[in-house]
């Protein structure tokens, strides 16, 4: 009966009872008995275990990819930023250490031509980023400076200048109206305020004086909002001083001198404030300077009787004082020589103009000491060449007004070669074209002065100069004091 029983069980695939049944028998028994059902399952397993398999070999895959991905962002990341840095120290911090220093025209120069096409190619990488926007910017506001700084040495570039500014225009008045990042927002402020005074000054050289107006105005009420936020912020109280000096340099050359004297007292008395706490800040003494002087000029420009020459030299004098004592200090400052120039010029054409040629001639000689090594040395920069043209001008009237007939026609001559020697851009500047008008007019004089002889070339200069102030009188009209238009055809109508 067992022996049956254990036949019946194995031919149905069951396990015998005569046997002893271990794990590894009674499955293989199983196995016979549901082929199909394990073979299914098997091959479920099978594929289940593959599948595991791939995919766990596809996200190891992934994840190497994703960990190489990563290493070569942060590797571009680090290059960008060691790229980012190392231009913004081209473009800024060198270009600050050797913008005062005679000579660096040529390497501003450099800094121009590589510093524009690396902004042009990061432009378009900004996106939100904030502080790429803000480095951008500042970019931008120096390579415009270089290009054609209205206050400033520059390269006559005025028009590219102005693009510059625009650009930088572009990518900092949003973060400066932006209130959910007051740290972001400051910073914006600060470059904001400087590129509109740059604007402005760029717009009354073009003779835009509604404009220029409009710019400083705006300027005026960034360094307000900066105030508001911290009355006590420093940076807020020297933008808004600068902001004062170039209203004043605004209202002098749109011809508006009331107004002038005015915002000449406020920007002193906020000046003097500041220099009383800070003795050694150069730019306020520079500031001072140019005030007095533009307060000395516009009295000689405004009225031509010896009384408004006198006034106007007590202010030449105090503008001389404050910046040959900087000057004393700061021998290498570029800006200060410049500027301590034009205060020397200014005292001899009041001189001149109360009658004391030989007084006049000394103070135009100061101004041609300090400026004529200074473009020696920089011999790209037109603002030097300006300058001494305008002085061999002032030099050769004195001259002129002496007797020494000679030597003013040297120096008005040489004052002509100068202007000659100017870049194209140059004559975008209304106040070029008015200078290189009157050197021609004198010039002129003083071709009459020496005789017959000279009498046609005196009457081609004339109209030379006829045509130089006509373009800059189309701007803004003469002042009582200034050569004007009508004054030349007086003295062409002799020549017909």
């Amino acid at each position: 009966e067992q022996l049956g029983d254990d036949l019946f069980r194995h031919l149905e695939g069951l396990p015998v009872q005569a046997r002893r049944g271990a794990w590894g028998y009674r499955a293989g028994r199983f196995v016979l008995r549901h082929r199909a059902m394990v073979g299914a399952a098997l091959l479920a397993n099978i594929a289940l275990v593959a599948g595991i398999a791939l995919a766990g070999y596809e996200a190891w895959q992934a994840h190497l990819q994703q960990q190489r991905a990563e290493q070569q962002r942060a590797r571009a990341e680090r290059h960008f930023a060691s790229v980012r840095k190392l231009a913004n120290v081209m473009m800024v911090d060198v270009y600050r250490a050797i913008e005062r220093l005679p000579g660096s025209t040529g390497a501003a120069q450099l800094v121009v031509e590589n510093a524009l096409e690396y902004l042009k190619q990061l432009d378009a990488e900004t996106g939100r980023d904030p502080a790429l926007q803000l480095e951008l910017a500042e970019g931008y506001r120096v390579v415009g400076d270089i290009q054609g700084h209205p206050y400033g040495a520059n390269l006559g570039d005025l028009r590219g200048a102005l693009v510059s500014y625009d650009h930088a225009l572009r990518l900092v008045e949003p973060l400066a109206a932006a209130p959910d990042t007051p740290q972001t927002r400051r910073a914006a402020q600060e470059q904001l305020g400087l590129v509109y005074l740059r604007k402005s000054g760029l717009q009354a050289a073009f003779g835009q004086f509604k404009e220029a107006a409009a710019t400083t105005q705006a300027a005026l009420r960034v360094s307000a909002d900066m105030a508001a936020v911290n009355a006590a912020d420093p940076e807020a109280q020297r933008m808004a001083d600068s902001q004062y000096v170039r209203l004043v340099q605004l209202q002098y050359l749109a011809g508006d001198l009331e107004a002038l004297r005015a915002t000449s007292d406020t920007a002193l008395q906020r000046l003097e404030a500041w220099h009383t706490k800070h003795p050694d800040d150069i730019d306020t003494d520079l500031n001072i300077g140019s005030v007095h002087g533009l307060r000395g000029v516009a009295w000689l420009d405004g009225d031509p009787s010896p009384r408004a020459a006198a006034l106007a030299l007590d202010e030449l004098r105090q503008s001389v004082k404050v910046q040959a004592a900087a000057h004393m200090r700061q021998p290498l400052d570029a800006a200060l020589s410049v500027n301590l120039a034009e205060a020397h010029a200014g005292v001899g054409m009041a001189l001149q103009r109360m009658g004391r040629a030989k007084e006049a001639i000394a103070s135009h000689r100061q101004a041609l000491e300090l400026v004529v090594p200074a473009g020696a040395k920089d011999a790209s920069n037109p603002q030097y060449k300006i300058n001494e043209a305008g002085y061999r001008t002032l030099y050769a009237e004195a001259l002129l007004a002496l007797g020494r007939t000679a030597d003013a026609a040297t120096e008005s001559r040489r004052s002509l070669e100068l202007y000659a020697a100017l870049p194209a851009g140059i004559w975008d500047d209304i106040n070029a074209q008015y200078s290189h008008g009157v050197a021609q007019v004198v010039r002129a004089k003083v071709l009459e002065a020496r005789g017959a002889a000279h009498r046609a070339q005196a009457c081609a200069a004339y109209r030379r100069g006829l045509l130089a102030l006509e373009r800059k009188e189309a701007s803004t009209p003469a002042l009582p004091g200034q050569v004007s238009v009508r004054s030349v055809r007086d003295a062409l109508a002799r020549c017909a």
